[in-house]
C-alpha cells in the first residue's frame, strides 16, 4: 500500500510523540508567527493521480474559497530569509520598489512550491503570477539570477503571461553568492502595504539598502505558502529553457482521490477508505473534511491569515545542519531547541553563538497566534515578562513581537546570571504541556481503541526499510480480501490494540503460528509432558486482526489433530473466536466451520430480554428468533451452524459496568478504561452492592432465567462465566456470587435433563400498563420445552430414556405480571410425558427463587393426557427481588436418578463434507467455563494463585458438567498502566507472550502451576482453552 499522501495533524504541529511535524532543516531567519486553520488532518495531495484541473474545479473546488490558507504538511520547509545587512528588532514603513522584487538567499532553503512575484501595477491572480517568461517554465521552480548584486533591488517586468503557480524571470547575469530573498508579509499596524502580490509571492527589496528598519512592500493572498528547495549556499536556479510537464500533471491529476457520492464530496485514500477529520490542499485549494462523516464542509479558515516578521536576522538559525537543532529522526517537535545565529547576552548586547548556546524554538516561533499569547501568558507568570504588560488575543502582531522580545531579553539577562539554561527547559516542558495543540485535550478521541487513539502505519518514500507489500488495513472475516472499500462496512478496525504489528505481512503470521504451536503444546516443550497440554484455543478481537489468521490455525489444528476427520477429533478440541460482527458467521461457515462462531444475536436477546432495566427491556420474543438458530421448533441434527453462546464475559457486561460507574460516580472525566486501582475498588463496592437489589442500577436483571435460557437450549455450546459464579473482584474464587446457587443448580440438571429437541413459546395475555414504557399492551409468558433423548417434537413416544429427561420453563420480565381467572399458562412437555409427575428445579415465590436439587421437599404437579402442565394465576404472578424480576419457573420430572447422564457421546464415524465442527446432540453436550475475571485481586499467598485454585478444584468443575475450561491469558503483563489490562495485569497486554511464568509468576501463577491444573483438568476429562 503505497501512501504518497504527507500527513500532519494540524493541531499538533512540533508535537512531540504525537505528530512530528517539519522537517529537520527548519530555517530560523527571524521572530515570526504564521497563522492558519489548525484542527485535524493537513494532507499536502501528491500529484501522481489521473483526473483533470476541469474535473476537480466542477466536483469540489467550486465549493471553495480562494482566500484558503492552511500550514504544510509534514516534513514542509518553512522560509525564512535573511537580510543584506544586519536589521533591528522592529520593522517601519519604507517606500517600495517601482517593480517586484525576487532575490534568492544563499543560505535559506525554499519550500518546493513556486516563488510567485508581482509588479506593483499589475494585480495579481490566486495561482499565477506575470513576469518575463520566454519559454515553458519548469514546474514550481524559480529562476531568480538577479543582474545587479544581491544589496541592490533588481526589476523584473513582466510582458508574457506566466505558467501557472511558475515564476520564471529570465537571469543576465549569474546571481551573486549572498542574494538576498526576503519573504511576503501581511501589513502590520506601522508597516507599508505598497503592492498586492500572490499568497506565494516573495516581498520585495527596496532599491537602496535600508538601515535597521525593514520595509513590508507586498500584501498577501489567502494560498499556502510554498516555495523551491535549493542547496544550502546557493539558490536553486532553473534555466527559462527548461521544458517540464510537472506543471501539467499537477493540473490534471492531483484530484482523483476526491470522490462524490449522493451529491457530497469525500477525501478517499490510496486503499479507497473514506478520510475525515483533516484538510487537504489540492490545486491550491484549501479543503476542509468533516470530522464525522468525512464530507466536505466548511471552507472559511478559521484563524487570521498571514504572516508577520519582525526581521530579527540575529534569531535565524546559525546553520540548516542537524548538529543546529534537536531533533526526533528528523523531525522538529515543539520540545526543540536549536542553535540561533546571535544571543542578545545578558538581556543586552547581540553575540554570536557558540556551539553549546541553543534556545527553544518556541521562544522565536509559533505555529498561531493562540499560542504566541499562550507562551508570553505563561512567562509573565515565571516573571519573564510585567504584570502590568496586557497580553490577549486581540493584540495585534507588532504589539505582540514587542512583549515577545522583551520576554527574550529577560531570558537571556537570567541566562547569564545563572549560566544555565536547566530552568528554562523546565518552564518550556510547563507550558507544552499545558498546551492543547500538544496534549490530549486537542486529541479526537474515539471509542474503539482501548488506548484512546491509534496511530497509522502507512508505506512513504522517507522510510523505504520499513515498507511493505503486506500493510493491508481491515482484512477482516467481512473483508479478508479487501474487496470492501467503504470502512464502516468493512466488519472491524485493524487497530484496537498492537497498532505497529502488520497482521498481513506473512513473517507475522509465521510467527502466529509458532505461537499457537508453543502454546498448544507447553507441557512437552516446558516439562517434556503432553498431559498438561492445551486442547484448544479462543481467538481474541477476531475484528481486528487478518482473517488469515483463522485459516492458519484451523488448518493447524487439522494438521495436527485430525479435527477435519472425525466428529470425537473435533469435539475433543473445542475453539471459539470472539467474532462479534453479523457477518462473522457467514464467513466461519464458509470456511469450513474450524471454530465455533459466537451467536452474538443470542447474547443480544439475552441481554435485552432479561438483564436489562426495565424502561430498556424488549419483549420475549427475540429468544425465539434473535439468534443463528430458530428454535420456534427446533427438531433437527446437523443443520444449525455450530456456535457457542454466552450472557457475560470478562470484558462484556462487566468491565463496560465498571467503567460506567467509574464515570458516574467516582470519576468523571475518566474514560473507564484508563483508571486506577483504587478507582475500581470503588466501583466494585458500589457493583456488588448493585447485584442484592431488586431495583438495580447497573448490574443485570434476572441472571437465573437467562442461565436457564442458555443452558437448556439446542444446538449451542454455552459458555458460563466466573464472575457470574463468583465475585468479579477479590481472590480468585473466594466469595460466591448471588447467583451462585441458581446457575451451579442449572448445571447440574444440564446433566441429568437436557436433551432432545426443543419448542419455544409465546403466550399472550390480558393488556396491562408498563409504568416504565408508559404504554399499554398484552403481557407476554415464554415458555420453552426440551423433550428428552429420543423425542425431537412434542409428539414423539420417545424411547426408554425419554421419560425421565426433559426440561420446561416459564418466563416473564415484567414484575407486574398478573393472570385473569380465565387465563392460564400450558407448557407442553409432549406426548411422551403424558400423565406425569413434574417438580420444580426453581420456582418463582412471593418470598424469592426457591431452588429443588431433590424430590423430597418439592412441590408435585401432573401433565394431563395430552402431556401438559397447565399453570394459573396461583401459580405465574409478577414479582421484584434480587434474582427475578418477572417470573420464572424450570419444572423436571419426579424420580430421576442421580447418577442419570442425558449427554450423548461424540462420534467416531468419518465426516465427509468438509466441516470440522457439527451442531448436534455431542456438540450440545459440551458446556464451556470462561473461568476468570479482569478484576480477581492479584493474589497475596500462594493459594490465592488462580491456577492452584482450579487444580484444587478440578472435580468441582467436572461435577458441574463443565466440559471445556477457558484459562486465563497466561503472559507476562505489561505494567505500564497505560490503559485497564495493564492495570489489572489481566495477560491481555502482555511484554512477552512467550512467558507463561517463568522464573516469577504471573497473575495467575507459575508456570509450574499452570502445568499442575492442566494436568489436573485433563485427568477429570475437560479440555483446557489457551485464551
Amino acid at each position: 500500500m503505497r501512501d504518497m499522501r504527507v500527513i500532519c495533524d494540524r493541531k499538533k504541529l512540533y508535537k512531540s510523540g504525537k505528530v512530528l511535524v517539519t522537517a529537520g532543516i527548519f530555517a530560523l531567519m527571524m521572530f515570526g508567527v504564521t497563522t492558519a486553520s489548525v484542527s485535524a488532518n493537513t494532507i499536502a495531495v501528491d500529484t501522481n493521480h489521473s483526473r483533470t484541473s476541469e474535473q476537480i474545479n466542477k466536483s469540489a473546488v467550486d465549493k471553495v474559497n480562494d482566500d484558503k490558507t492552511t500550514l504544510g504538511a509534514a516534513k514542509v520547509v518553512a522560509v525564512a530569509t535573511t537580510p543584506a545587512t544586519p536589521v533591528a528588532d522592529k520593522t517601519v514603513s519604507a517606500p517600495a520598489a517601482d517593480k517586484a522584487v525576487d532575490t534568492t538567499s544563499s543560505t535559506t532553503p525554499a519550500t518546493d512550491k513556486a516563488v510567485d512575484t508581482t509588479s506593483s501595477t499589475t494585480p495579481a491572480t490566486d495561482k499565477a503570477v506575470d513576469t518575463t517568461p520566454t519559454t515553458p517554465a519548469a514546474d514550481k521552480a524559480v529562476d531568480t539570477t538577479p543582474t545587479t548584486p544581491a544589496d541592490k533591488a533588481v526589476d523584473t517586468t513582466p510582458t508574457t503571461p506566466a505558467a501557472n503557480k511558475v515564476v520564471d524571470t529570465t537571469p543576465a547575469t549569474a546571481a551573486t553568492d549572498k542574494a538576498v530573498d526576503t519573504p511576503a508579509t501581511p501589513a502590520a499596524d506601522k508597516l507599508a502595504n505598497t503592492t498586492p502580490a500572490t499568497d506565494k509571492a516573495v516581498a520585495t527589496t527596496p532599491a537602496t539598502p535600508v538601515a535597521n528598519k525593514a520595509a513590508d512592500t507586498s500584501s498577501i493572498h489567502d494560498q499556502p505558502l510554498d516555495t523551491n528547495v535549493p542547496t544550502d549556499k546557493s539558490a536553486n536556479l532553473v534555466s527559462t529553457t527548461q521544458k517540464s510537464t510537472d506543471n501539467q500533471q499537477v493540473k490534471s491529476t492531483e484530484t482523483s482521490h476526491l470522490q462524490e457520492i449522493n451529491g457530497k464530496t469525500y477525501f478517499l485514500d490510496d486503499n479507497g477508505q473514506v478520510k475525515k477529520n483533516f484538510t487537504a490542499i489540492i490545486d491550491g485549494k484549501v479543503l476542509y473534511f468533516d470530522k464525522t462523516s468525512g464530507e466536505l464542509t466548511a471552507n472559511a479558515p478559521q484563524v487570521t491569515k498571514g504572516l508577520v516578521n519582525i526581521d530579527n536576522a540575529h534569531n535565524a538559525a546559525h546553520d540548516l545542519t542537524a548538529d543546529n537543532f534537536t531533533n526526533v529522526d528528523g523531525y522538529l517537535t515543539a520540545n526543540s531547541w536549536y542553535r540561533p545565529k546571535d544571543i542578545l547576552k545578558n538581556g543586552t548586547t547581540w553575540t554570536p553563538t557558540t556551539a553549546e548556546d541553543f534556545r527553544p524554538l518556541l521562544m522565536s516561533w509559533w505555529p498561531d497566534k493562540n499560542t504566541q499569547v499562550a507562551y508570553l501568558q505563561y512567562m509573565q507568570s515565571v516573571g519573564m515578562l510585567p504584570d502590568d504588560v496586557k497580553v490577549s488575543n486581540d493584540d495585534n502582531m507588532s504589539t505582540l513581537t514587542d512583549a515577545a522580545m522583551t520576554v527574550q531579553k529577560n531570558i537571556e539577562s537570567r541566562i547569564g546570571v545563572s549560566g544555565k539554561t536547566d530552568w528554562l527547559k523546565q518552564d518550556m516542558n510547563k507550558l507544552i504541556d499545558s498546551q492543547a495543540n500538544w496534549n490530549i485535550d486537542s486529541e479526537s478521541k474515539g471509542n474503539d481503541h482501548l488506548q484512546g487513539g491509534a496511530l497509522l502505519y502507512v508505506n512513504d518514500d522517507k522510510t523505504p526499510n520499513a515498507n511493505s507489500d503486506y500493510r493491508l488495513l481491515n482484512r477482516t472475516p467481512t473483508n479478508q480480501t479487501g474487496q470492501i472499500t467503504d470502512p464502516s462496512k468493512q466488519g472491524g478496525y485493524e487497530m484496537l490494540l498492537a497498532n505497529d504489528v502488520d497482521n498481513s505481512n506473512p513473517v507475522v503470521q509465521a510467527e502466529q503460528l509458532n505461537w499457537l504451536h508453543y502454546m498448544m503444546n507447553i507441557g512437552t516443550i516446558a516439562q517434556n509432558d503432553p498431559t498438561a497440554n492445551f486442547d484448544g484455543y479462543r481467538v481474541d478481537a477476531v475484528d481486528n486482526v487478518d482473517a488469515d489468521l483463522l485459516q492458519i490455525a484451523g488448518d493447524y489444528f487439522k494438521a495436527a489433530y485430525g479435527t477435519g476427520k472425525t466428529e470425537v477429533n473435533a469435539n475433543n478440541h473445542i475453539s471459539i473466536l470472539e467474532d462479534w460482527d453479523n457477518n462473522d458467521s457467514a464467513y466461519i461457515k464458509a470456511h469450513g466451520n474450524n471454530q465455533l462462531t459466537m451467536d452474538f444475536p443470542a447474547h443480544l436477546a439475552l441481554k435485552y430480554a432479561l438483564n436489562m432495566p426495565l424502561a430498556a427491556q424488549s419483549g420475549l420474543e427475540p429468544l425465539i428468533n434473535t439468534s443463528l438458530v430458530k428454535r420456534g421448533k427446533d427438531a433437527t441434527e446437523n443443520e444449525a451452524q455450530p456456535n457457542y453462546a454466552f450472557i457475560r464475559a470478562h470484558d462484556s457486561e462487566v468491565q463496560t459496568v465498571i467503567a460506567q460507574i467509574i464515570k458516574d460516580k467516582i470519576n468523571t472525566k475518566s474514560d473507564g478504561l484508563t483508571v486506577t486501582p483504587d478507582e475500581i475498588k470503588q466501583a466494585f463496592n458500589i457493583y456488588n452492592a448493585d447485584e442484592l437489589k431488586a431495583d438495580k442500577e447497573y448490574t443485570a436483571y434476572n441472571i437465573p432465567a437467562s442461565y436457564a435460557v442458555l443452558l437448556t437450549n439446542k444446538d449451542t455450546v454455552p459458555r458460563v462465566y466466573y464472575g457470574d459464579l463468583f465475585s468479579d473482584d477479590g481472590q480468585y474464587m473466594s466469595q460466591k456470587s448471588p447467583y451462585y446457587d441458581a446457575i451451579t443448580s442449572l448445571l447440574k440438571s444440564r446433566i441429568k435433563y437436557v436433551a432432545g429437541g426443543q419448542s419455544m413459546n409465546m403466550t399472550y395475555l390480558h393488556e396491562c400498563f408498563d409504568p416504565a414504557k408508559n404504554e399499554t399492551k398484552p403481557q407476554g409468558v415464554l415458555t420453552s420445552v426440551r423433550y428428552g433423548k429420543g423425542a425431537m417434537t412434542a409428539d414423539d413416544l420417545g424411547n426408554s430414556d425419554t421419560r425421565q429427561q426433559g426440561i420446561g420453563l416459564v418466563i416473564n420480565n415484567k414484575p407486574f405480571l398478573n393472570l385473569n381467572d380465565d387465563e392460564q399458562i400450558v407448557l407442553n412437555m409432549g406426548a411422551a410425558h403424558k400423565n406425569q409427575a413434574y417438580r420444580p428445579l426453581m420456582l418463582t415465590t412471593k418470598s424469592g427463587l426457591q431452588i429443588y436439587d431433590k424430590d423430597a421437599g418439592a412441590p408435585v404437579v401432573y401433565t394431563n393426557d395430552a402431556g401438559q402442565l397447565i399453570f394459573k394465576s396461583d401459580m405465574v404472578y409478577g414479582v421484584s427481588n434480587p434474582q427475578v424480576s418477572g417470573y420464572f419457573a424450570a419444572w423436571v420430572p419426579v424420580g430421576a436418578s442421580d447418577s442419570q447422564d442425558a449427554r450423548t457421546q461424540s462420534s467416531q464415524s468419518e465426516t465427509k463434507d468438509g466441516d470440522v465442527y457439527h451442531s448436534n446432540a455431542a456438540l450440545d453436550s459440551n458446556v464451556i467455563y470462561e473461568g476468570f475475571s479482569n478484576f480477581q485481586a492479584m493474589p497475596e499467598k500462594n493459594d490465592d494463585f488462580t491456577n492452584v485454585k482450579i487444580a484444587q478444584n478440578a472435580k468441582l468443575f467436572k461435577d458441574l458438567g463443565i466440559t471445556s475450561f477457558e484459562l486465563a491469558p497466561q503472559y507476562r503483563s505489561s505494567t505500564d498502566n497505560s490503559f485497564l489490562d495493564s492495570v489489572i495485569q489481566n495477560g491481555y497486554a502482555f511484554t512477552d507472550r512467550y512467558d507463561v511464568g517463568y522464573n516469577t509468576p504471573t497473575k495467575y501463577g507459575t508456570v509450574d502451576q499452570l502445568l499442575d491444573s492442566l494436568r489436573a483438568l485433563h485427568a477429570q476429562g475437560i479440555q483446557a482453552i489457551n485464551d
